[in-house]
């Protein structure tokens, strides 16, 4: 090609050819021969990396054989932005470089310069005019520097260089990296290429992100992401070069550092070591000297390679000696071998122009032939593009899938070939066009959202066995038994026990979900559809390779045969991997992993229960070593002792453990002997006259003097405050009451005289005896409510009786003040004695409801340790705890008097 031409390829709604769309070619050079289309297509696959860092890029130069002739061509692969569906994207860039074109920098060097690779596409679908420029890259030898400061060693640039010098077709080199070096690989690759001569610099080939590459493809040096799946399923007989570690490994053996030769010699010093190409002058007849070639040096070059004639130094060739005059015998014949010479040179001349000239024109029309299409006269390519109508919904089609391009037809191409076809192969043809359609459909296997994909699925059994072990592992760990912290908690709630049941209930609903999975006959059965599907599509497969060995000419002619093999063979290799070799063995796991999380799930639920029970009942019996009850008493035989307000809370303890105590502390204090007897033990500190501990039958007795609370504290604790006010209002109630009763009382004989001697007076006066009877009612009423009998609980105490009492008192009132005023002298003001225990009888009975509302603890923050001292350490005695008891109570209002301490 005297020519370099260069081709996009990316993710558009349309492409240059017409019909196609998706993953399409959308700009290319005029001179690009059909023939490299398809092959260059082939070359854009790009692997995605996940991660929040850069994306990789791609900068490639590789060997492609087409039509029998090699061509170099240049490559820029790398992740674009979302493509017009939302789907990820890649934009390709090859250049196709002619002979003439390949600078002495070398490929690496050329890719090296600014803006000959485009980053980006400006979304123009077009044809390009002008060549593709290749610019000027100098790479002078030197000195490995970047290899110095990666690997350790400048020296494996030369191992490399070695690589790329070996005219050998061996297995390549894999260059293993991290992500964040992926832009440094050029640099690395260009320090290793100009350690070869220039000439030779062009057969470098790599790849600096490497997927998967055709057949056919020369590519000595494959760069890999270490870790990633390529670089972690090399074969063992892989040689690899590990940049961070300075590392090479081949079949061979393990070298930590270069082989030594020249190459490595020249990589650490910057000089090239060059053959010995200048021997001893040979003199040659008539006086000229020779410059033999050199030993190790070819005489001959490939027929698609210039050559280059070597010129001795300007010093070292020898002036001709001076010219003798000849005879004129020699002079006749002089003139007519010039006028020969000078004809012969000048024919030679037009020989070698016609030669250059149609050297591209031959490679076009070979490239052009093996595509099946003829060469075509020059046209505005750009304006039938702009002209070709897309509809809407040709827009909206979503892109083929995978990382290969859309197969579509190229009409023109295909107009220009079938005219030359009889109907017989037309229609060949055409089912062949049929044929490798429904191949190619096939790629939906490969990984693309459609129900088919093969690594779809396999990434499915994947992620559902990841999912059933990640089930499996917090099952392990799912602990039903509540913490210390927890239990506490629901101690001191009053609605503790219903707590406990949310917890127990969130476990089971936990361990219900956890047990959840997809069963595994559901996989089974999508495995089998699937093998199913790939054998129907194997049928097709098999047929287009038939056809190929029968009818190679007319499978040439079908646009993208060359992907179709690319297709069958990356769908079969796929299949076996996943479907065939891997995938018995994770449903087998799955298959056991899911029993094992089945029966641990059932274990567990199994216990939950019986755990129910454990839990509620040590709820309630540390509830109840926290219950401080307040008794009140409400017999009425016991008039001072009527009401007696005496919280006690009892620690209830095993005998053993109660046996074992004999000390107690209080917030870190020194120990305090608590005896085995029954005697009070007064706490010291904050504590001190209103807590007092003593030892019972049972476990121990804490007692808690509401009165005598210091204010201090009695302040900070709402209940205390409540408590105290309602002792205080039960007080002034109990006073006007015995207040009362007593006047009542020492005035009822004079009530009675009177009421004696009312009835004398008009015993004749039927109206006035009309009085009596009710009078005495009065009387009677009066002495009842004095006289309250024994109520049958709080409520009923404080809040029925009190209101009726209330409510009768005010309702007597008017009588008894009109007999007082009657029969008692001097007057005695029993109407305020009455008002005055109306008035503390409503009061009482409002603060003892207020009293009942108040459900809050008494925390009064500190903490009890009960212990043993015995024996002796250094002549002190030695505690050791037995029990603790958090200071804070439960209140819990009781009818009755206490029990008998």
């Amino acid at each position: 090609m005297s020519k370099s031409s260069e081709l996009i390829y990316t993710s558009a709604p349309r492409g240059l050819r017409p019909g196609s769309r998706g993953f399409c070619t959308v700009a290319m050079s005029e001179s690009m021969p059909a023939g490299l289309v398809g092959p260059l297509e082939g070359l854009s696959a790009y692997r995605h990396v996940d991660g929040d860092g850069p994306s990789p890029i791609n900068h490639m130069h590789v060997q492609m054989k087409v039509a029998g002739r090699f061509v170099n061509v240049l490559s820029r692969i790398s992740d674009a932005p979302p493509d017009y569906t939302g789907r990820t994207n890649k934009l390709a860039h090859h250049v196709v470089v002619a002979t003439v074109d390949q600078t002495a920098g070398g490929p690496a060097a050329v890719l090296r310069q600014p803006g000959f690779a485009i980053e980006s596409w400006d979304g123009e679908v077009r044809k390009i005019h002008e060549s593709k420029t290749i610019p000027s890259a100098e790479s002078p030898a030197r000195i490995a520097d970047t290899w110095a400061e990666k690997s350790g060693d400048a020296g494996w640039a030369g191992t490399v260089a070695s690589i790329f010098e070996s005219r050998d077709p061996g297995p390549p080199l894999y260059l293993i990296y991290r992500p964040e070096q992926n832009d440094q690989l050029l640099a690395l690759i260009d320090e290793a290429i100009c350690l070869l001569p220039e000439p030779e610099r062009w057969n470098a080939t790599f790849s600096t992100h490497t997927g998967e590459l055709p057949p056919g493809v020369n590519c000595r040096l494959r760069c890999l992401i270490a870790g990633s799946s390529e670089a972690s399923t090399l074969p063992p007989s892989a040689m690899t070069l590990d940049l961070a570690t300075g590392t090479l490994n081949a079949p061979s053996g393990t070298w930590n550092s270069p082989t030594p030769g020249p190459l490595v010699d020249a990589a650490r010093s910057g000089r090239l070591a060059l053959p010995d190409i200048m021997p001893a002058e040979i003199p040659t007849p008539g006086g000229q000297t020779e410059i033999p070639i050199a030993a190790n040096q070819s005489a001959s070059f490939e027929a698609d390679e210039p050559s280059f004639a070597l010129q001795p130094p300007p010093s070292t060739i020898p002036l001709p000696p001076p010219a003798e005059e000849s005879s004129s015998s020699t002079r006749s014949y002089a003139w007519p071998l010039m006028v020969a010479a000078l004809f012969l040179l000048c024919f030679g001349g037009a020989i070698a122009m016609l030669v250059l000239q149609t050297d591209s024109d031959d490679l076009l029309a070979e490239l052009n032939a093996s595509a099946g299409i003829k060469n075509l006269p020059a046209e505005d390519v750009s304006q039938e593009v702009q002209q070709e109508p897309v509809s809407e919904s040709e827009l909206d089609t979503e892109p083929e899938s995978g990382m290969k391009p859309d197969v579509v037809q190229d009409t023109e191409a295909d107009a220009d070939s079938n005219a030359e076809l009889p109907n017989v192969d037309l229609k060949k043809k055409e089912s062949l066009e049929e044929l490798a359609k429904k191949v190619l459909d096939g790629e939906a296997f490969l990984g693309s959202d459609d129900k088919q994909s093969i690594t779809k699925f396999s990434d499915r059994v994947k992620n559902e066995l990841q999912g059933l072990a990640e089930q499996k592992k917090q099952l392990e760990e799912t602990f039903p038994q509540p913490t210390d912290e927890q239990f506490a908690s629901w101690v001191r709630a009053e609605d503790g026990i219903q707590q406990l049941n949310g917890f127990i209930d969130v476990r089971k609903k936990d361990i219900k979900t956890l047990n959840q999975h997809l069963p595994l006959k559901d996989l089974q059965a999508y495995r089998e559809r699937l093998i199913g599907e790939l054998k129907a599509w194997d049928i097709e497969a098999k047929k287009w390779e038939g056809e190929k060995e029968r009818r190679s000419d007319l499978i040439l002619q079908v646009p993208d045969s060359f992907i179709v093999d690319q297709t069958i063979t990356k769908i079969r290799a796929t299949a076996t991997t996943h479907l065939q070799k891997s995938m018995p063995g994770l449903l087998d796991q799955y298959e056991k992993l899911s029993i094992e999380k089945t029966k641990l799930a059932a274990t567990i639920e199994k216990r939950l229960d019986p755990l129910l029970k454990e839990l509620v009942a040590d709820l309630r019996r540390r509830r109840d070593s926290h219950r401080l009850a307040i008794y009140f008493d409400g017999d009425s035989r016991r008039s001072e002792d009527r009401l007696q307000i005496k919280p006690r809370c009892i620690i209830t303890l095993n005998p053993d453990v109660l046996a074992a105590i004999n000390r107690l502390s209080i917030d870190d204090s020194k120990p305090i002997p608590l005896s085995h007897s029954s005697d009070d033990v007064k706490l010291p500190g904050a504590y001190e006259g209103w807590l007092t501990v003593m030892r019972g039958d049972s476990g121990i007795v804490l007692k808690l003097n509401p009165r005598t609370i210091v204010p201090v504290v009695r302040v900070q604790h709402p209940m205390l405050q409540q408590l105290d006010r309602f002792v205080k209002q039960q007080d002034a109630t109990f006073k006007s009451n015995r207040s009362l009763q007593t006047t009542f009382e020492a005035n009822l004989g004079k009530v009675n005289s009177g009421i004696g001697q009312w009835r004398q007076k008009y015993r004749n006066a039927p109206e006035e005896l009309k009085k009596i009877p009710m009078w005495e009612s009065t009387v009677a009423q009066m002495k009842q409510l004095l006289n309250q009998k024994t109520a049958k609980g709080l409520d009923n105490l404080y809040i029925e009786q009190t209101d009726q009492t209330e409510n009768s008192l005010r309702t007597l009132e008017p009588n008894i003040t009109e007999l007082f005023q009657k029969f008692v002298t001097p007057n005695v003001a029993i109407k305020v004695k009455i008002d005055e225990h109306s008035k503390n009888l409503e009061t009482l009975r409002v603060s003892y409801v207020q009293l009942k509302a108040n459900k809050g603890l008494l925390d009064f923050e500190g903490q009890l340790v009960f212990g043993n001292a015995s024996g002796s350490r250094l002549g002190q005695s030695t505690f050791e705890t037995v029990e603790t008891f958090d200071l804070f109570f439960i209140p819990e209002l009781v009818y009755g008097p206490p029990p008998k301490e």
